[in-house]
């Protein structure tokens, strides 16, 4: 482009063209003046334009890099490849247009009647730049003969878009017709004049996985360790299995199997052998024993109320006790020298006494008689 203005020319004005947006804030620069070149010389430039914002949007100026001169006085110019020249006003705005999503959607091709399934919308021309794609809420996600689950959203994750749906339980409806699209509120990507769609098949014969899974984890259990295992067993038998059923009603036979599975009791432990201990040790004296301390501990260390399943546990406290007794050591007995006389043999020796006294007494008097001369 030739200068015009009276010797230099004094600004930087950039022009460059629009394009639709691809995740990148580069633009092409189809002509760029300088300032500083001399009126009446032919020299320009072509370049790269930087904008503030890889957004699909209007622009006035651009940060103009990479330029390359262009004209029959550029020989006399020169410029840098990597300088930047700074907020170069445009002759022209600059228009970034919104892209048209290529959307892919992914879903299994048939699905039970009432149960349910996951959508996937994928968008492939996201350029590299997952910042730039539509928030969640920004997409449209609708399927016919079914609805949203309960709780569930549009979740973004990378440049793919999912929902949980919950297929139709009506007999007569055949197939299911998933759409997505943009939403106007997109920033980079305008709504499709038609959404993209995808049909799903209804399975007529309802999916029993869930029941059998749910009757395999109750033949699993070990009956004998509950209370009452009959409520599991009615559940079991009350499951009928017939194609025709819409699924949610096949999934109120398994949840029926789970609830009476999680209302199950175990048996309490066995605390026999405890009391039998604890009796063994009552009936012992602790004078007797040199330390009876041990015998109390274990004693106290008994926890009532385990159930069947913590039976060694019960067992152990039991042994515990056993064992304490078993190791107690009796104190010593009492050894004595000096035996003294009991109060029996003390009480006696007046007696002995005086029978010796009255046994002398008779001798003498029997000696006496002999004596005297007879008449």
């Amino acid at each position: 482009m030739a200068a015009s203005a009276a010797d230099e020319i004094g600004y930087n004005e950039a022009t460059a063209s629009g394009r639709t947006y691809n995740g990148t804030n580069v633009v092409a620069i189809t002509d760029f003046v300088f300032a500083g070149v001399f009126v009446g010389d032919e020299v320009s430039a072509d370049g790269d334009g930087i904008l503030s914002s890889p957004n699909a949007g209007t622009y006035t100026q651009v940060d103009a890099t990479h330029l390359i001169l262009k004209g029959k006085d550029k020989d006399w110019y020169s410029a840098d490849y990597d300088m930047v020249i700074k907020n170069v006003p445009l002759a022209q705005p600059v228009v970034i247009s919104e892209a048209e999503p290529a959307i892919e959607i992914k879903a299994d091709d048939v699905v039970y009647r009432g149960s349910e399934f996951t959508v996937t919308a994928e968008i492939t021309n996201n350029f590299d730049y997952n910042d730039g794609l539509p928030l969640a809420e920004e997409i449209s996600m609708t399927v016919e003969n079914a609805r949203l689950k309960e709780g569930s959203s549009v979740i973004k994750e990378g440049n793919q878009y999912s929902a949980v749906f919950v297929a139709a339980d009506d007999m007569t409806a055949e197939t299911m017709t998933v759409s997505v699209n943009v939403l106007d509120a997109a920033a980079n990507y305008s709504p499709l004049a038609a959404p993209v769609q995808k049909t799903i098949g209804l399975k007529s014969d309802a999916n029993y996985a869930i029941v059998d899974a749910a009757i395999q984890k109750a033949n699993g259990l070990n009956r004998e360790n509950y209370k009452d295992f009959s409520k599991v067993d009615a559940a079991i038998a009350a499951v009928v299995r017939d194609k025709d059923f819409p699924q949610k009603k096949v999934d109120a036979m398994a949840q029926a199997i789970e609830d009476a599975i999680a209302a199950l009791e175990y048996k309490d432990a066995d605390y026999t052998a405890v009391d039998a201990a604890i009796q063994k040790a009552e009936g012992l004296k602790k004078e007797d024993y040199k330390d009876f301390s041990g015998v109390d501990a274990a004693v106290n260390a008994v926890v009532r109320g385990k159930n069947i399943t913590q039976q060694t546990e019960v067992d152990a406290m039991a042994q515990a006790i056993e064992d304490a007794i078993a190791a107690l050591e009796t104190k010593p007995a009492d050894t004595e020298t000096d035996v003294p006389k009991t109060g029996e043999e003390t009480g006696m020796l007046p007696y002995i006494l005086l029978a010796g006294i009255s046994g002398a007494a008779v001798a003498v008097l029997a000696r006496g008689r002999k004596s005297k001369p007879s008449v």
